[in-house]
């Protein structure tokens, strides 16, 4: 490459023959540039042919004169790659190394140079015939870690390159011009650099931004200028000499979305350039120190992009420092250093071809041994959040969002005070249950630490966020805390003023000023806040919610003698499976994990009624949040005692203390994640009505109790409104009103009476709390329909083990598991995946559960 001196004879000392193999591309692109280094390099000991696969391109200028330069295309490529003779071939797309594989000569040392952020193709093709390669080599030490996370037992086989800086012309740094290079097209993101130019471009009259580069996207640039009407002041020009481009301006700007070669910013450091770079995912952070000797924004930030050009061209003397420091970065990637590097992995890899050794394998790690925490989502963050204000006291401007729409509070601290913070998380001792994670929104590949460890290397990087979570569980399912149970962090821009500006989109506010923050209450612990946002807010339920739930323990012998007489005495067909079998009444301990359920995802509820008859379970320990309702309290006593839910459900809305707006519970129902008043209450107080699927249809003679409740239903309501209802509705948690019940039942005394007393299921129930009241509300407008992911699961059925596996990815909202009268799996096999699967998801006790004996 032109600029780098090899100083050396061409007196080749062997005969080993060196084939580069590169797809298709210009002879400027940093594909081919890197290529060429890598072949120059070579070209002292070995006979060296750089081939172009694909179609023709012109010989790149700066290969030496010696090295032989050809391209196969069309029909002849896989022939001509066939009949390839090196001793050593250089593939540098993972297509071309698929290529090589399966074509080219077997005893030929192969080495795949990947200087790309590998696409999800990219990377299953590397997988595959990475255990072709001798060597895998690449330019940053984040490839190196990403390869070998990829390669498994071919990844001792990934090596670290960094590529060299060339030299380069000294700018004078006094040119008022901003430079920025590379082909025109998504990857370089050059209109980020237009806009960002044109933030600053009225307060920096004279300075021009160059963008060198063809490619499809360069009309777009323009047009993007002059519709702001700086149009004027930018420059597009095509491919030039670098150096002369490089000497002749006084900022370089990378806006890259993503780099695998360091080429292009050490050649803009060479010439002793300032570079303002976005921190994507491998390059810049491992090669600029952000305010040393370049700056580094967040991926995407503009505005952070226009603050440090203001500030550069402001400031000759800044300029010429940074420039300097530059420099003298640029002398750590030494060419003699990559040189003998280089040599020393094609020996190497011509060294283990000779002795065809096996493919190598690595034992797996053993497996992080990271329990899951024992407190709820609430808790958690609460926690997270009071570590937080007591090791940030020292920082200066950081302030809380709350959480909204269910998403984590959010921890915003001003970018200046970016290492600061790191550094305060890394010694605030956090528990191994806490992780600190790289989300994929930044642009990186998504990593997942301890603390302490993941703290030590951030603060290179300028990632746009950071969370803090829980681990996921040793079983490789998700923590039973599931998304949004940490905090975030975000790294806002202090530009000139003291001003915040946020890096993206937020709920709340673009911009902040210091007299904007006070101090609020977030998750129960004061913090800095900017009290004027601080809520309740407009779509939010500001009201109390109660839950209810019935229950009964089928294990209760004065029960079972209760039904049996009650049975004895009632009209025939009272007694069949599906108004009084064993399933109706089947207890495996669900109450039990349903209300952990509340506890863990829905700490919002209040009070919590148990409708039992005159029964407690026994690992229920008296608790405020928990009180028990007999079914006397709210039936008549003729009515009793009854074995009918239809009838329990008619009176529910009787209960003592009950609030205006409760979720009504089958002990078998469940919340799956945490969940906001809102998934079931609009702000305004109107329940949701979530239908499902299946239609009514038409009643017969077979029809489970369930199905003519819900047709008797249907005539009603066509009776009072005119208007037919199709749908059942999904067995999820009911939210209810108590004025909604009262009217239904006001509408139809003699239907609700009736239910009432039935002391089992029948054919002349009316489903109150499950169809009657909330079809009502839609009818009278005093609710609403609503969606809410859930899943019925039926015990019975052989597909269980499965089925209880997908629930612990954690994305359902609510689930049921309901029971059958016949079943695929031995009764003490269910009652073991259940209980197992209980156990794993719901891990953590309530305060109303007896404490275990051991």
């Amino acid at each position: 490459m032109r600029g780098i001196d090899w100083g050396r004879s061409r007196t080749r000392r062997n005969r080993v023959t060196v084939a580069l193999l590169v797809p298709p591309v210009g002879p400027a692109s940093d594909l081919m540039r890197t290529t060429v280094l890598r072949a120059n390099a070579l070209i002292q000991d070995h006979e060296v042919e750089v081939v172009g696969v694909g179609r023709a391109v012109p010989r790149p200028a700066d290969l030496e004169p010696d090295i032989d330069f050809r391209t196969l295309e069309g029909a002849a490529t896989d022939a001509g790659l066939a009949a390839l003779s090196a001793d050593i071939l250089v593939t540098s797309t993972a297509g071309l190394l698929a290529k090589a594989s399966l074509l080219c000569r077997r005893d030929a040392a192969l080495i795949h140079l990947e200087t790309t952020v590998l696409g999800e193709t990219e990377a299953e093709t590397l997988a595959a015939f990475a255990s072709r390669a001798d060597a895998i080599v690449t330019p940053t030490a984040s490839g190196q870690d990403r390869l070998r996370d990829l390669l498994g037992p071919v990844a001792s086989r990934v090596r670290l390159l960094p590529s060299p800086a060339p030299s380069a012309p000294r700018s004078a740094l006094e040119r008022p011009v901003v430079l920025a290079v590379g082909r025109a097209d998504g990857t370089r993101q050059h209109d980020h650099a237009v806009r960002a130019f044109g933030r600053v471009a009225d307060q920096l009259p004279g300075w021009r931004l160059r963008l060198i580069g063809s490619g499809p996207g360069r009309g777009r640039l323009q047009a993007i200028a002059d519709r702001e009407r700086f149009g004027d002041r930018i420059e597009l020009a095509d491919t030039v000499r670098m150096d002369a481009e490089l000497s002749a301006a006084s900022i370089g700007l990378l806006t890259s979305r993503s780099e695998g070669d360091q080429l292009a910013l050490l050649h803009a450091m060479s010439a002793g350039l300032p570079v303002i770079a976005y921190d994507c995912p491998t390059v810049p952070s491992e090669v600029l120190t952000h305010g040393v000797d370049g700056y580094l924004t967040p991926q995407g930030d503009e505005a952070a992009v226009a603050e440090r050009l203001l500030l550069l061209a402001r400031d000759a003397d800044l300029r010429a420092r940074v420039g300097e420091a530059a420099l003298a970065t640029t002398r750590r990637f030494a060419p003699a250093s990559f040189e003998a590097g280089w040599r020393e992995i094609v020996s190497e890899a011509r060294a283990s071809r000779r002795l065809s050794p096996a493919v190598a394998t690595k034992e797996p790690g053993p497996m992080l041994d990271i329990r899951p925490p024992t407190v709820t989502p609430q808790q958690f963050r609460a926690d997270l959040l009071s570590v937080v204000v007591r090791e940030f006291a020292v920082i200066d401007g950081w302030f809380v969002l709350p959480g909204r729409d269910g998403q984590p509070p959010t921890v915003v601290v001003p970018d200046d005070q970016r290492a600061s913070a790191i550094e305060a998380l890394g010694r605030a001792g956090l528990p191994d249950t806490v992780s600190l994670a790289i989300t994929e929104s930044d642009g990186w590949q998504v990593g997942r630490g301890a603390v302490a460890a993941m703290c030590r290397s951030l603060p290179r990087m300028m990632v746009r966020g950071l969370s803090l979570e829980p681990w996921p569980d040793v079983e490789g399912a998700r923590s039973h805390l599931c998304d949004g149970s940490g905090l975030r962090a975000e790294f806002w821009l202090r530009d000139h003023d003291g001003v915040l500006h946020a890096p993206g989109p937020n709920p709340f506010v673009r911009r902040v000023r210091p007299d904007h923050v006070g101090t609020i209450s977030v998750e129960g612990v004061t913090a800095p806040g900017l009290s004027v946002l601080a809520g309740p807010y407009y779509d939010e339920c500001r009201f109390p919610i109660d839950a209810v739930f019935t229950w009964v323990d089928d294990g209760d012998p004065d029960w079972h003698s209760a039904k049996s007489r009650a049975l004895s005495a009632a009209p025939q067909g009272a007694g069949n499976d599906a108004s009084s079998g064993d399933a109706r009444f089947r207890n495996r301990d669900e109450l039990r994990y349903s209300l952990r359920s509340l506890h863990t995802f829905a700490p919002w509820i209040r009070t919590i009624h148990l409708v039992t008859a005159g029964q407690r379970p026994s690992w229920l320990v008296d608790h405020p949040q928990v009180r028990l309702v007999d079914h006397s309290e709210i039936l008549p006593a003729d009515a009793l005692p009854t074995f009918n839910s239809h009838a329990i459900e008619t009176a529910l809305h009787r209960i003592e203390g009950l609030s205006e707006h409760f979720l009504y519970f089958n002990d078998d129902f469940f919340l799956g994640r945490p969940l906001t008043p809102e998934a079931f209450f609009t702000a305004g107080g109107l329940p949701k009505v979530f239908t499902a699927p299946g239609p009514i249809g038409v009643p017969g003679s077979d029809d489970p109790p369930f199905e003519g409740a819900a047709a008797l239903n249907r005539a009603l309501l066509h009776e009072r409104f005119g208007a037919t209802i199709t749908q059942h509705l999904l067995h999820i948690p009911y939210p209810l009103t108590r004025s909604l019940l009262g009217e239904a039942v006001h509408t139809f005394p003699t239907q609700v009476e009736r239910t009432a007393r039935a002391r089992f299921r029948s054919s002349t129930d009316v489903s109150l709390v499950s169809s009657l009241a909330p079809h009502f509300g839609m009818l009278a407008g005093t609710a609403v329909e609503s969606l809410l992911p859930t899943r019925f699961v039926d015990a019975s059925r052989p597909n269980l083990p499965g089925v209880l596996s997908d629930l612990l990815d954690r994305e359902l909202h609510t689930f049921c598991i309901g029971d059958h009268h016949a079943y695929a799996l031995p009764h003490d096999e269910v009652d073991r995946l259940l209980a197992g699967f209980f156990d794993q998801y719901f891990p953590v006790r309530a305060p109303w559960e007896r404490e275990p004996t051991s």
